[in-house]
């Protein structure tokens, strides 16, 4: 994955994406501290885990994109 922002904001919710660019609006558009790219659906869940053990933020918001 790819880590965007302040990763030393443990005391804020983070923000995770499938895309680069969907990550990129969460730290600008949304104003998360920190937003996680997974880089596509197969390994959303694993970096979500990931993350959440390495880092452990309040929480992570999960922003999957819609393949309708």
């Amino acid at each position: 994955g790819l880590i965007l922002g302040n990763c030393l904001r443990h005391d804020q919710t983070w923000g995770i994406a499938e895309g680069w660019a969907s990550t990129v609006a969460l730290v600008h558009w949304l104003n998360f501290d920190c937003a996680i790219c997974s880089f596509g659906k197969s390994r959303y869940d694993e970096v979500t885990e990931l993350i959440a053990n390495r880092f452990s933020p309040v929480a992570i918001k999960r922003f999957k994109e819609c393949d309708d």
